[in-house]
């Protein structure tokens, strides 16, 4: 019986500490969600470091191919273009 006590015990004890690791998690993401994560210019070296390849699909989709394996479809935007 006094083992079962010592680990209710125990187990409010972790349960005061994800309290905890909660709250700073919620307070780090807030702080990353009023960060600005727009990037100002291209950087070419972030660029080479990251992506393995991109492949043209069409007209309007690129396929890029970073170097962990992870493969997105992208759609090019054409802003302001005459039409062909």
């Amino acid at each position: 019986m006094s083992a079962l006590l010592a680990r209710e015990g125990e187990l409010e004890r972790e349960g005061h500490t994800d309290t905890e690791c909660d709250s700073r998690v919620r307070t780090i993401t807030g702080r990353l969600e009023a960060a600005d994560s727009s990037i100002g210019e291209f950087q070419d070296d972030t660029v080479r470091q990251l992506v393995s390849s991109i492949r043209v699909l069409d007209r309007e989709r690129l396929s890029i191919r970073f170097k962990d394996g992870t493969e997105i479809e992208q759609v090019i935007e054409c802003v302001g273009r005459a039409s062909a």
